[in-house]
């Protein structure tokens, strides 16, 4: 019983340690916004700052007096 449980216990935390190692190498070759020294990416921030630009115009539009009283 206790080599069961010992050997539970142990895949549990390999299993655990695999998946920080892949978490923490799967950043790579993936663009981001900001570098990990903390410098903008101008032109992918650009690129992704559209779409909500987009979204505020489109918003916008529908500002205004409503009928509800």
């Amino acid at each position: 019983m206790r080599k069961f449980v010992y050997n539970e216990i142990k895949t549990h935390y390999d299993e655990e340690k695999k998946a920080i190692e892949k978490a923490s190498e799967g950043g790579k070759g993936k663009q981001t916004l900001v570098s990990s020294d903390g410098k903008v990416n101008t032109p992918e921030f650009a690129k992704a700052s559209h779409q909500y630009k987009q979204a505020e115009k489109n918003l916008n539009k529908f500002k205004g007096k409503t009928s509800f009283k």
